[in-house]
């Protein structure tokens, strides 16, 4: 991990020339000054591939390995021993003919299996770096992850595991690989994008493929799927690249972890058929997010648009926006093999029982499994770089400030009272602050930036939020949310300060005890923010500065109004939890969120209550916390149907009624001197 922000005080690297940043290089600086056709169509020299490739029985075969064509890995999964054991079975419950299946499986390889080639990659990373350089500063990769990434390359498989906030991510990712002459990777990729005209065939020969989003009753899809990628993994040739989120994420924060494509992954190296994987996390951090007032709406409830070359021409008015920045950090990789003997109680040698055909991963290796997908999570937030804006944003919104204009002056000694507070605490790894500008430049610069969000006003020397018309209450919500979503980029750095002071504070007026409100909350918010420690015990920040801890429970507030009013709907409609599903219920509550809005405008720190993702994990928190239990034919299926304790629901909204009622005080008082902090 980084450790200390950096600032934007420019050196040359020594070996490539290009503008350093810290621990960060940046690639478009060379693009603007040398052209692209010359660099795509340059000679990539030294990529690496794992040495246990060519640990065969000859030279010969190490060679027909290391050449393998993509039609060549379609035909070592149907023909593998697992894939037509699997199918067998089926054949024998369903009474389908063998032949039936294994079209059926050739069918779905296919739809699914990307076509890597060079020449597309090379044609279609020409067009992503003339658009690269026209909306982007820069794009600045910290090169001694890159480094690491190639030794390990060179090693053993490698899986690469980027956060996922924008439709960019996999394109940009591509080309550092690209530029960096590391191997290419095969990158899992939503079957949404295989229907839009002549993109989905460019991206299927730039090395995706496409996977349905839900199949887990699907069993011939399972099968293929778990064999298609576990042959890339054997066979190393390729990095496999895949998203632990799932998809990406609309409101800022890390999404919880799905561990479906993680599995097959691992179940490679517990079926001792790799010697070990190593697992990249990548942090992307932008300064401004393409998708931004797309996500914000998807909040509200509003479909997002279908996949669509159409659309995405439509979109090119955003090549004439500027969207600041974009950072990289490739973590050190984690050895699969390592991490597994740190874990502890995982015995590979019980798959030597039965043949590897039939082996299913163990309890023990299940819950390694979850525990690996949680702290790739978290080293995403740790590594990843936070503007100054998230910053800005933080504080407009913590204490009703967003409702009138902020005297410069006054924010810019809150922002850096901010910046040194969360670096004092260790709280805030890489910030991205130009250290050659005084913080009202900074501002000034931020504003300029996000003009869509926030202004400047000149005369009067003050910061105020754009905001749409009293009378459209959908577009009101929809900026709040976007300024919330730059907030949420600290929220991992504050969130157990943030519970810590919410417990304690709860605790004083003489009802639970501090620990078991920490408890609560722990599991209520579980999804909302999946970096939350699993330690049994609360953590002792006693000696947290007050005014930081009122700042980080600010911070934390609308997702405790979220529950609140998910406890307060289904107090009010007890049918709600028997008949619906948690979305249903989370539209509910979002409907009794906008009539409170309706009637009270000036709630300004109830519009976040509206996400649909902070409500539907609230629902997930009260299932987590068994308030909610889905009988058992409603988890089969994934319908509505649960029990809900009416008692215990109203306990908790007892706890978070006066965590949810006002401000915390004191988060914008500027102390005269660093003493008084």
């Amino acid at each position: 991990m980084f450790n200390g922000s950096f600032s934007d005080t420019w050196q040359a690297n020594e070996k490539t020339g290009r503008p350093r940043k810290g621990v960060f290089e940046d690639l478009v600086d060379e693009r603007r000054q040398r052209g692209d056709l010359g660099w795509v169509l340059r000679t990539r020299r030294s990529v690496p591939s794992p040495a246990f490739c060519a640990a065969g029985t000859s030279a010969a075969s190490a060679a027909i390995k290391s050449s393998k064509s993509p039609a060549d890995i379609n035909r070592d999964v149907l023909s593998s021993d697992r894939l037509t054991y699997g199918l067998r079975e089926i054949s024998l419950e369903t009474g389908r003919p063998m032949p039936e299946l294994m079209s059926e499986a050739g069918a779905i390889l296919d739809e699914m299996s990307h076509c890597l080639s060079m020449f597309a990659i090379r044609s279609f990373g020409y067009a992503v770096a003339k658009v690269m350089k026209r909306i982007y500063r820069g794009v600045f990769v910290n090169t001694e992850g890159i480094t690491q990434l190639r030794k390990a390359c060179s090693e053993y498989p490698v899986v690469l595991m980027p956060m996922h906030r924008s439709y960019a991510d996999f394109l940009l990712l591509s080309l550092v690989c690209y530029d960096y002459d590391l191997p290419l990777p095969a990158i899992a990729s939503a079957m949404d994008f295989m229907g839009m005209q002549l993109i989905g065939s460019i991206l299927r020969n730039c090395g995706a493929f496409f996977i349905r989003r839900s199949f887990a009753t699907d069993r011939v899809y399972w099968l293929t799927f778990v064999e298609y990628v576990k042959t890339h993994v054997r066979d190393g040739l390729h990095p496999v690249e895949f998203f632990i989120e799932g998809t990406r994420s609309r409101t800022g924060k890390s999404l919880y972890p799905k561990t479906g494509m993680l599995g097959a992954i691992l179940e490679s190296w517990f079926m001792c058929e790799v010697p070990d994987v190593y697992l990249v996390p990548v942090s992307i951090s932008y300064d401004r997010t393409l998708e931004q007032k797309l996500y914000a709406y998807e909040l509200l409830g509003v479909p997002k648009p279908k996949e669509s070359t159409s659309g995405l021409l439509k979109a090119r008015a955003l090549l004439d926006e500027d969207f600041g920045s974009v950072h990289f950090y490739f973590d050190q990789p984690i050895s699969l093999r390592k991490f597994a003997t740190e874990y502890g109680g995982v015995d590979r040698s019980v798959h030597s029982l039965a043949p590897k055909v039939k082996a299913q991963l163990t309890d023990a290796e299940t819950r390694m499994l979850k525990a690996m997908a949680h702290h790739v999570v978290s080293r995403h937030c740790l590594n990843a770089v936070v503007s100054p804006f998230c910053l800005l944003a933080a504080l407009l919104l913590a204490d009703g400030r967003a409702c009138r204009p902020v005297p410069l002056t006054e924010l810019a000694a809150d922002l850096e009272w901010l910046r040194l507070r969360l670096a004092d605490v260790g709280s805030l790894a890489s910030l991205d602050w130009p250290a050659q500008l005084s913080t009202e430049a900074v501002i000034a610069e931020q504003c300029r930036l996000h003009s869509d969000l926030v202004t400047l006003l000149t005369k009067d020397q003050a910061v105020a939020l754009v905001t749409a018309p009293d009378s459209d209450l959908e577009a009101r919500a929809a900026q709040r949310l976007q300024l919330s979503s730059y907030r949420n980029h600290i929220m991992c750095h504050v969130i157990e300060l943030a519970l810590y002071d919410a417990a304690t504070l709860k605790s004083s007026d003489g009802g639970l005890g501090a620990a078991a409100v920490f408890d609560t909350l722990r599991h209520l918010l579980h999804r909302e923010f999946p970096t939350i420690s699993d330690a049994e015990e609360m953590p002792d920040m006693a000696d947290a500065l007050p005014r930081l801890r009122n700042f980080a429970r600010a911070c934390l507030r609308p997702s405790l109004a979220g529950c609140s009013q998910v406890c307060s709907v289904l107090l009010e409609q007890p049918e709600l939890a028997a008949q619906s599903s948690e979305r249903h219920i989370a539209m509910a509550a979002q409907k009794r969120a906008f009539a409170n809005l309706v009637s009270n405008p000036s709630l300004w720190d109830d519009w976040e209550s509206v996400s649909l993702d902070l409500l539907v994990n609230a629902v997930h928190g009260l299932h987590r916390l068994r308030i909610l239990t889905k009988s058992r034919g409603a988890a089969a299926t994934g319908d509505g149907g649960s029990s809900c304790d009416f008692e215990r629901l109203r306990r908790l909204h007892l706890i978070l009624d006066p965590l949810t009622r006002t401000q915390p005080d004191g988060v914008h008082e500027v102390p005269s001197t660093r003493s008084r902090l």
